[in-house]
């Protein structure tokens, strides 16, 4: 991480953006001092979820925590908050990434509960990544950890997804376990948050604030909802003086997206014109967005959660559905990070040619659809 991503890292509860609902849960735990024992923060990658971990392992060792604005804040001085900041983790905050956490590390945790009201005042493990907890014999250990009496003990539990796959393990969490969810932010919060860092890394406007917007919200577009990504990528931007879009595409694989989503409208369409015109973007970016565009699609028709804004602005994805899963099953065997680009143009070529029939594509009526109404009535 660069210098610049680094100095915009929260460091306290009012610094964490877009997460509005789990911050002012957790923080009502510190202004009525109910914190409790078993934290479980769940979310998509980049959306603040081990920022804030430190942050409560700061809120609960730190010795000098004041209010602020209604919202409890570490001091940031003391050894322990500094010995968090610098992810040290020399004194009593204890960090396990779950890849790579066997029995044996759990063990260590459970052996620490047994003597830690002689070692410190309060004990606390912060265990990252849990979803890559690999094998069964590891949440077994954890599933024990959580059901001891932990009095000052706290453990931070991170994951991306439920790791509550089994019953005993789903009681556990859910008797023991404070759950706090991290929604995936929107583009326009991103790009929001991305503008304030913008305003406060050149406050004197020298950078072109019309051309630099186009960038700023082509990053939020293509960070797929992750706050830490698109704070990297701005933070490159800033380093190599990446002002324009034309240059910001030239240098980070990024396409705009409405040219993708054209592109991808065209090859519903069964349009010839779709090679001459994938040319001239760039092609992972191209594949690497419409996976996440075309599967928000078909997530939402199978759902029935398409709102107006959606049907007015995808349309013809969701009156093409059938066109929409077979382009997103090709797309989704190509592997956009070991690309061969001549072998994937011929994907799209061979997906072109074979049944072209124009006729199938069904235009988008002025009229909402009986099943859109239906949704949007409920």
């Amino acid at each position: 991480m660069n210098m610049l991503s680094q100095s915009l890292r929260p460091n306290t509860l009012q610094e964490v953006k877009c997460q509005d609902t789990a911050v002012g849960i957790i923080n009502n735990w510190f202004i009525k001092q109910s914190v409790p024992n078993i934290i479980f923060l769940n979310g998509d990658s980049g959306t603040g979820k081990s920022t804030t971990a430190y942050i409560i392992s700061m809120l609960l060792q730190c010795k000098n925590v004041s209010i602020k604005d209604g919202i409890a804040t570490p001091c940031l001085e003391c050894s322990h908050c500094k010995d968090i900041l610098t992810r040290s983790f020399q004194l009593d905050t204890h960090f396990i990434k779950g890849g790579e956490a066997n029995k044996n590390d759990l063990m260590e945790i459970s052996d620490s509960i047994k003597t830690q009201s002689i070692l410190s005042d309060r004990t606390i493990f912060i265990i990252d990544e849990s979803q890559s907890m690999g094998n069964n014999s590891t949440k077994g250990v954890l599933l024990n950890l959580l059901e001891n009496d932990l009095d000052d003990v706290f453990i931070i539990i991170i994951s991306m997804e439920d790791i509550s796959n089994n019953l005993k393990m789903k009681k556990a969490l859910n008797s023991r376990v404070q759950k706090v969810k991290f929604k995936t932010p929107s583009t326009n919060q991103i790009a929001e948050y991305i503008f304030d860092l913008y305003e406060k890394h050149d406050p004197e406007a020298k950078i072109d604030i019309e051309t630099f917007g186009e960038v700023i919200l082509t990053i939020a577009e293509n960070s797929e909802g992750s706050i830490r990504q698109a704070v990297q990528d701005f933070d490159t931007c800033m380093v190599q003086e990446i002002y324009t879009l034309d240059r910001l595409k030239e240098v980070m694989d990024y396409s705009s997206t409405k040219k993708v989503k054209e592109l991808y409208e065209k090859l519903i369409k069964k349009d010839i014109s779709f090679l001459t015109d994938l040319e001239k973007e760039n092609i992972i970016g191209f594949i690497k967005y419409g996976k996440k565009m075309l599967m928000d699609v078909l997530i939402r028709d199978k759902t029935n959660t398409i709102d107006e804004y959606q049907y007015k602005t995808n349309g013809l994805f969701y009156k093409n559905i059938k066109s929409v899963f077979d382009i997103c099953n090709l797309i989704m065997n190509i592997n956009e990070y070991s690309l061969d680009e001549e072998k994937a143009k011929f994907i799209f070529y061979n997906y072109l040619v074979s049944t072209n029939d124009n006729n199938n594509i069904k235009p988008v009526e002025k009229e909402v659809t009986t099943k859109l109404k239906r949704v949007i009535k409920k």
